[in-house]
C-alpha cells in the first residue's frame, strides 16, 4: 500500500512479521533475537473458557510475588497510521493477509486462535501499543502478543508489565501482573502478588488509579465492555470509598512530592503505602515506594530510606522496565543514602 510493505524475520523469537515503512524497518534490523521463554520451562497457568470473559489463564500452581510469567516476543507489528487510516482497504486486506503467511506455522496458528474474525479484527483486538520511535508518531505501531492477548482485565490486576498498554486504553494492563516491552520488543510480566492455584491470572487494560466511572467510560468507549471485576461490583458506597480513597492518595502524593511542604513527612508516606495496599494497587507501587524513600532520605533516617529505595526500584523495574532513569535512581539512592542530593534537607530545617 505504497509506502507499507510487509516484512518478516523467523529467526527473531518464534517468528514476527512486520507491516510498516523502510525507515522503521531499518529501525527494527539489529534487533536482539530473544527466545520466548515460557516455551523452555512448564507454563504456571493453563488456558480455559471463562464465563463472560472468554478464554483466559488461570494459575496451576502458586506464583510467587515477582515471578516472571512471560518472555514473550511479537508474532505481528503493524503501523498503527496503515490500521486505523487506509487509503485502500482491499489493499489493505491483501496485504495482511500476505504478512501472515510469512509466519512459521506455529506462529501463524497462534496468531490466528485469538478473538477476531479476519486479521485486521485480531490486530485491533489483541493488540499492545509498541513505539519504535521517530516523529510524529511515526514509530507507532501495534503488537500482537498472542499468548499475552489471553490476559483478560481486572481494575486490580496481579501482574505488572511495564511501557506498553492495549491500544488506545489507559495505562498498565495488569491487576496481578505488571508487565512492559523492552527495547527488543520482549514482552515481560510478572506477578505483583502471590497467586494461588485455580485464581486468574489479570492485567489491568486502563489506569488503575483512575476513578470507577472514569474506568468504565474508557472500557466501554474503547473495547466496548463493561467491567464487572470486583472492584466495579462493589456496591455504590464501597465503589464511593474506594474513589476517596483515590483523591486521598492523590492529594497525598502531591504533599510529598513537594519538598518544600511542611506537613509532608515519612509517616505521611506510610499513611500513602497503606492506602495503596488497602485499595489493592500493588501493581502501581513504585512511585508510593518512591515517595517513601525520599521522605525517609529527607528527614535523615538511613535504614528505611534504603529499605524504600530497594522495594521502589524493584517495583519500577517491574512496573517501566530494567534500566528505566526512576529504578537507576532509587537503586543509587538505596546504594548511598547519605550521599544523595536528599539526605537529611528536612532534618536540617
Amino acid at each position: 500500500m505504497g509506502k507499507y510493505c510487509a516484512y518478516s524475520n523467523r529467526g527473531f523469537g518464534n517468528g514476527v512479521v512486520v507491516v510498516t515503512t523502510s525507515e522503521n524497518a531499518a529501525r527494527l534490523k539489529g534487533l536482539e533475537a530473544v527466545t520466548n521463554g515460557f516455551d523452555s520451562q512448564p507454563r504456571p497457568y493453563f488456558a480455559t473458557q471463562i464465563e463472560g470473559k472468554g478464554v483466559g489463564l488461570i494459575a496451576n500452581r502458586t506464583i510467587r510475588r515477582g515471578e516472571q510469567i512471560f518472555v514473550q516476543t511479537p508474532a505481528f507489528l503493524a503501523q498503527k497510521d496503515f490500521l486505523t487510516n487506509p487509503e485502500d482497504e482491499e489493499e489493505q486486506e491483501r496485504v495482511l493477509d500476505l504478512a501472515v503467511q510469512k509466519l512459521p506455522a506455529p506462529q501463524r496458528r497462534a496468531f490466528m486462535r485469538q478473538m477476531g474474525d479476519d486479521v485486521r479484527d485480531i490486530l485491533m483486538m489483541n493488540t499492545f501499543q509498541v513505539d519504535l520511535g521517530g516523529e510524529y508518531g511515526e514509530g507507532h505501531h501495534l503488537g500482537s502478543f498472542p499468548e499475552a492477548s489471553k490476559l483478560n482485565h481486572d481494575c486490580r490486576p496481579k501482574l505488572v508489565s511495564p511501557l506498553a498498554r492495549p491500544n488506545d486504553v489507559g495505562a498498565n494492563r495488569a491487576p496481578s501482573l505488571v508487565f512492559h516491552i523492552s527495547a527488543n520488543l520482549t514482552h515481560h510480566t510478572r506477578a505483583v502478588r502471590d497467586i494461588s492455584p485455580g485464581e486468574e491470572l489479570t492485567i489491568s487494560y486502563v489506569d488503575t488509579l483512575a476513578p470507577y466511572h472514569e474506568r468504565q467510560h474508557r472500557l466501554q468507549s474503547s473495547l466496548g465492555f463493561e467491567c464487572f471485576c470486583a472492584q466495579c461490583s462493589l456496591d455504590l458506597a464501597g465503589r464511593e470509598d474506594s474513589d476517596e480513597t483515590l483523591l486521598a492518595i492523590a492529594e497525598l502524593e502531591r504533599e510529598l512530592s513537594d519538598f518544600s511542604s511542611k506537613r509532608a513527612s515519612p509517616a505521611l508516606a506510610e499513611e500513602l503505602l497503606e492506602l495503596y495496599e488497602g485499595e489493592g494497587l500493588q501493581s502501581k507501587m513504585g512511585g508510593a515506594y518512591t515517595l517513601a524513600a525520599l521522605s525517609y532520605a529527607l528527614a535523615g533516617k538511613e535504614k528505611e530510606a534504603r529499605q524504600y529505595a530497594t522495594l521502589a526500584a524493584e517495583a519500577t523495574e517491574w512496573e517501566s522496565g530494567f534500566g528505566s532513569e526512576d529504578a537507576v535512581a532509587m537503586r543509587e539512592l538505596a546504594r548511598d543514602p547519605r550521599g544523595h542530593w536528599s539526605w537529611a534537607k528536612r532534618k536540617a530545617r
